[in-house]
């Protein structure tokens, strides 16, 4: 199996810095940015690997510092489970997404 080349996409990663933290449904402000915060899990990255963009999800600082500290998988099963509309909103956009591309719009 032929190893995918990993998609990088500076204008995405910069929109993902104007969007709300996903975990805490704050903006980002000059005490505080937002962050391209990489999935690894899951995602072909791990320790030293970075994964695609298209991996990268809106964290604040704060929490992107506490997901590295924690843990991913750790951190996001916290997250979830004290706020479970997280998740939803994930699978939402995951099932709408595989919609699109069984309709063949993407």
């Amino acid at each position: 199996m032929q190893k995918q080349k990993a998609i990088r996409d500076r204008k995405f990663l910069d929109w993902l810095r104007d969007q709300p933290c996903i975990v805490t449904g704050a903006n980002g402000s000059d005490h505080e940015t937002v962050d391209p915060a990489h999935l690894r899990w899951n995602t072909g990255g791990g320790t030293g690997l970075k994964p695609s963009d298209c991996f990268a999800n809106p964290l604040l600082h704060s929490e992107h510092i506490k997901q590295g500290d924690m843990g991913e998988k750790l951190y996001w099963l916290e997250a979830v489970n004290n706020d479970p509309q997280i998740l939803a909103d994930f699978m939402a956009d995951a099932l709408r997404w595989r919609y699109f591309v069984w309709k063949g719009v993407t």
